[in-house]
């Protein structure tokens, strides 16, 4: 949905751009009241393909989930339940990453052992959830910053969505490798 509404598609077509902006930065505004907390962590897939030559390609969904336990079970508020958007190619080896992480550290690299990240975790249709309804809003945002937008108004829209993503983000983790 986040790409149909920036790009107007669907529901939004016929919106003006300004209009389009003004949607998403009313539902980018609710992480305000709600306290939400973003943290990330990115794979650049080029650079993956290229330093392992295309070997370590069908784990960047599993590394980019590894550093983002790590940045999150590091955090200092207490107990953590993890929540994440449908992936059916990868949500069997993420559960058992994640048991891994929790026993003993093992991770798709080596990595620390899960303090405060409790349970498994837990694959829900974004449909059916707006927190991950929430985080796909958050991922577009940061994937559209990596570029710069042609129009003058959507690049002063975009940098305005960045602001509010980047005052709500506690950590991160440059993209890898």
């Amino acid at each position: 949905m986040e790409g149909e509404l920036w790009h107007g598609e669907k529901h939004w077509s016929g919106k003006q751009p300004a209009e389009l902006i003004a949607a998403y930065e009313a539902a980018l505004a609710l992480l305000d009241p709600y306290d939400v907390r973003i943290a990330h962590a990115t794979i650049n897939k080029p650079a993956l393909h290229d330093r392992y030559e295309g070997a370590a390609d069908g784990n960047a969904y599993l590394l980019a989930l590894q550093f983002l336990l790590e940045k999150v079970d590091g955090l200092p508020v207490g107990r953590k339940v993890l929540v994440a958007d449908e992936a059916k190619e990868h949500e069997l080896r993420a559960v058992k990453m994640v048991a891994d992480m929790q026993e003993w550290g093992g991770g798709e690299v080596p990595g620390g052992q899960l303090q405060t990240v409790i349970d498994s975790l837990h694959f829900v249709s974004s449909h059916a959830s707006p927190g991950v309804q929430m985080s796909d809003f958050v991922a577009y945002v940061l994937q559209r910053s990596r570029h710069k937008e042609r129009h003058p108004d959507a690049q002063s829209g975009l940098d305005r969505l960045v602001a509010m993503v980047r005052d709500r983000t506690v950590t991160w983790r440059e993209p890898w490798p």
